[in-house]
């Protein structure tokens, strides 16, 4: 029974957790009130976390690569200081995030689980939280003047580090920030999913109680409930859930625009800025999501084809996204000239592995039934779309705005139906092209690797199409339910919120992430902080490699040693024969890390007895000596 309930009983925070918990929220709450300043009384409702971050995350982004090298915490304390006193003399009215406020209060078991859970994936530790290191350590983006950064993709958009280095700027160094992020985004989904459901402008119906059951099924919804969410990546550092979020924030601002009534000129221009901005997040986000972002607006001009929108609204929206294809391109740029080798990018078309095509195709259908109810949703949005009579009708719940209120357009099922599908269909596509013609070895694309998590970006937009679709077929003749359904809701909501994280099957492993701490603590201990230190293999460990160069350069370790400035030197059976041999009589060497010593390993170190686990030498003149061990695992 003791073991059943330490494996149910969720982890608590502790201390500094907390506080980056807290600061966490109140960055939020403080991008969101920037959010509805921008939106006003007449801009789109439930977008107003990613407008408001894409304000601030933008402006950081411009202002480091306009002035380079150190000095990035003070232009964002300048950042934030500016942004917070536009929203106060806005004095944007704050009725509209009370679904956002329900919506949070529920998920904090759900985000208090998620502080205190530990990074559980192989790009947490490669580059999301290394990016994120860099900027705490160096107070500056890569460059070429300033040091080399330890991330293996040190190029990538940098919008998801940024908040988690926000994070740590208030509170230390949080090694699971970019979780809580990461729910953040989900809240921020789910008060869009009640949006999408409601469809109504202001002045509408003042909340009700049943407005909490509203807010738990969202969350259900957006959580355990939703075909894309998986609990191996939705949850950690990773951009995906926060693309997912936005693409569909981006989406949902654009399709007000589609409607074929004129909306009033206010609500247009506020419905334009929201767009760009949510864009400017996207593109900020992941490298390829500027894909994303071109397929959204075929999707869009899809749509607004069908509903028969004026062309001139049409161009108006595309000059929108202009300036985040710029900023996209710019950091291209800044990419390619200061952090070379640091993007993704593709192999010459000469190379593309056009052999693999077929058992791709059937690794990608395997993949996909990993995640069914994603492909299932998105057949319900099509078929929902077809049903659906008239295209571009105005959506059956809208209220009247209140006196002196602009009218705010609030997308129709069909045109948020035609855009998912296209971003659906098209970004599979890309995926099939991106696995041919990208690094991935041939193991990766014989098995898709990964292919249920990228296709999941279209996940909450789904969810959105679905929300619209049936609140205009099925509002109108739905009761509200009765007190206790709706107690039954809310209860479901939180307990759900609080289970999503728990029995976690890391991929690491519990055992061996405990391994890899001590594994540090150790180097730092016994090991010189100079030259280069030789770590000796029995196989290739790519993993291996990447936990521990990031144990052993991470901040705020938790021994309180701090980092440990080495470099490691990785030999494995890859090397060739020899290889052991050569490290150990190269006097570059002052230290060495020798794992399961093979005889010829053994010979070179002058290791005897068992050589099983673990030995941490240092070099005596010709000679090496043992100074710490470990057991075999």
């Amino acid at each position: 029974m003791s073991t059943w309930l330490a494996a149910a009983v969720p982890p608590l925070p502790d201390g500094r957790e907390a506080a980056g918990l807290a600061v966490g929220l109140l960055l939020f709450w403080g991008f969101a009130v920037l959010g509805r300043a921008v939106a006003g009384t007449a801009g789109a409702r439930g977008v107003e976390l990613p407008v408001g971050y894409a304000v601030v995350a933008g402006a950081i982004v411009l202002a480091g690569l306009a002035v380079p090298g150190p000095g990035l915490a003070a232009t964002a304390g300048l950042v934030l200081a500016v942004a917070g006193a536009a929203a106060a003399w806005a004095r944007p009215g704050l009725r509209p995030l009370v679904p956002l406020a329900r919506v949070t209060v529920l998920a904090l078991p759900l985000l208090a689980v998620a502080a205190a859970n530990r990074p559980v994936q192989w790009d947490d530790y490669s580059h999301w939280i290394p990016n994120a290191v860099y900027l705490l350590r160096h107070d500056a983006f890569p460059a070429a003047g300033l040091p080399r950064s330890p991330s293996h993709w040190p190029g990538y958009p940098y919008a998801m580090p940024i908040w988690s280095w926000l994070i740590w700027r208030g509170a230390g160094f949080v090694e699971n920030a970019g979780a809580m992020v990461s729910g953040l985004y989900l809240v921020a989904a789910a008060a869009l999913l009640i949006e999408a459901w409601r469809g109504e402008a202001p002045g509408g119906p003042a909340p009700a109680w049943r407005d909490w059951g509203r807010a738990g099924a969202a969350l259900l919804a957006v959580t355990a409930l939703s075909p894309s969410f998986h609990r191996s990546y939705s949850l950690t550092g990773y951009a995906d859930t926060a693309t997912g979020v936005v693409l569909a924030a981006l989406v949902w601002s654009a399709g007000g625009l589609l409607r074929p009534d004129r909306p009033d000129p206010a609500a247009s221009r506020r419905l334009l800025l929201q767009s760009g901005l949510a864009a400017i997040l996207l593109v900020s986000l992941k490298q390829v999501n500027l894909v994303l972002l071109g397929l959204a607006a075929a999707g869009l001009a899809g749509a607004a084809w069908s509903a028969r929108v004026p062309q001139r609204r049409v161009v108006l929206l595309g000059l929108a996204l202009v300036p985040a294809v710029a900023l996209w391109l710019l950091w291209q740029t800044h990419a390619a000239a200061q952090i070379p080798g640091g993007q993704f990018r593709y192999r010459p078309f000469a190379e593309w592995r056009w052999s693999l095509a077929a058992p791709l195709v059937r690794a990608m259908a395997v993949e996909a039934g990993r995640v069914p109810l994603h492909f299932v949703a998105l057949g319900l949005v099509a078929l929902l779309a077809a049903a659906t009579r008239r295209p571009g009708t105005a959506p059956a719940r809208e209220a009247a705005a209140g006196p002196g209120t602009a009218r705010i357009p609030v997308p129709d099922g069909r045109s948020l139906a035609v855009v998912t599908l296209v971003v659906a269909l098209g970004y599979t596509g890309f995926l099939f092209v991106t696995y041919l013609a990208a690094p991935f070895s041939d193991d990766e694309v014989r098995r898709a690797a990964s292919f249920h998590r990228y296709s999941g970006h279209a996940g909450v937009l789904a969810l959105v199409a679905l929300a619209r679709l049936c609140a205009e077929r099925l509002a109108p003749a739905v009761a509200i339910p009765a007190g206790r359904l709706r107690i039954a809701v809310l209860a479901a909501a939180v307990a759900a919120s609080a289970s999503v994280p728990l029995g976690w099957r890391y991929f690491l492993g519990t055992r061996d992430y405990r391994w890899a701490e001590a594994f540090a603590r150790t180097t730092r201990a016994v090991l010189p902080a100079g030259g280069p230190v030789a770590v000796v293999l029995p196989q290739p460990a790519a993993f291996v490699e990447i936990l521990l160069r990031y144990q052993t350069a991470k901040p705020g370790a938790p021994d309180g040693t701090g980092f440990w400035p080495g470099t490691l030197v990785f030999v494995t059976p890859d090397d060739g024969e020899g290889a052991p041999a050569a490290v150990a009589s190269d006097r570059r060497f002052a230290a060495a890390i020798v794992r399961d010593a093979a005889p010829e390993t053994a010979a070179a170190f002058g290791l005897g007895g068992d050589r099983r686990g673990f030995r941490w030498l240092v070099r005596e003149g010709e000679a090496w000596r043992v100074v710490a061990t470990e057991g075999a695992r």
